[in-house]
């Protein structure tokens, strides 16, 4: 589970790893798509989120919104 309120504090150090240059974008960004993905309560979030990507895209990393979005469906189809 993810500490929401150290995620969206800017001046937070991270300590997790580092796969991608992230320095160009603001986590908030982030934190909105994910909490817009959690908000769907259709099984499949991905599908339900692909309209919603254009205003995410060069705001979070593809591959982090994969992550995100994989995350959030296996753990609704672990509670099923």
């Amino acid at each position: 589970m993810i500490d929401e309120a150290l995620w969206l504090d800017p001046t937070a150090p991270y300590d997790g790893p580092v796969d991608a240059d992230l320095s160009d974008l603001d986590p908030r960004d982030t934190a909105a798509f994910w909490s817009e993905a959690e908000t769907h309560t259709s099984a499949t979030v991905r599908a339900s989120m692909r309209p919603r990507w254009p205003d995410y895209r060069g705001k979070v990393p593809p591959d982090l919104a994969a992550i995100i979005i994989d995350d959030i469906e296996a753990r609704r189809s672990q509670c099923s």
